[in-house]
């Protein structure tokens, strides 16, 4: 014999925890939809942009088609490097004391620093060869033609020309003062 006591059965606490949770899914089921509605047609919206600018205060610059003509040509810029040394019964003896100056004409002339392994390393910009913007054939003339200037104490000054097409060398000194 069973004795009912009155208590309800167990699943309804199940059932009651599975509705809740169906009814929270729901919600945000349906606030989810409501938003990606509100969004695609804000999206749409001609005036999407004016609104954003009254909510953050920006400032617009309108850019006129002719103001691409007053861009400067970009410049390329190429990597620089190599071992500077001179060969003494022949092997290469690295001369950290050395200085290279640099003739850029678009950055100027400045020294480059040469490690105690004798490498050095920089870069140097060339102006581009693209066609001029806005059909302009004229462009400044830049002398393209870049100058390394190696010297070091008792060793004869070397120049180097430095073009596009560099490849990482090692650059001998004669040094008579130095045996």
């Amino acid at each position: 014999m069973s004795e009912s006591n009155g208590s309800p059965p167990q699943h309804r606490p199940l059932l009651r925890t599975t509705l809740r949770w169906l009814a929270a899914g729901g919600v945000g089921a349906a606030i989810t939809a409501c938003l990606f509605v509100l969004m695609a047609v804000l999206v749409d919206a001609s005036d999407l942009v004016a609104r954003m600018f009254r909510i953050f205060p920006l400032s617009q610059t309108e850019v006129s088609p002719n103001d691409s003509c007053a861009i400067p040509s970009l410049r390329r810029a190429i990597t620089i490097e190599g071992v500077v040394g001179r060969l003494r019964a022949g092997t290469l003896q690295p001369l950290p004391d050395a200085a290279i100056l640099s003739d850029d004409p678009l950055s100027g002339r400045r020294t480059v620093e040469v490690s105690a392994e004798g490498s050095f390393r920089f870069v140097a910009g060339f102006p581009d060869d693209a066609p001029a913007p806005c059909g302009d054939t004229e462009r400044p003339a830049i002398d393209t033609v870049q100058h390394l200037v190696i010297r070091a104490a008792g060793c004869t000054e070397r120049t180097l020309p430095v073009t596009r097409a560099w490849v990482p060398h090692t650059i001998l000194l004669d040094c008579p003062a130095r045996e």
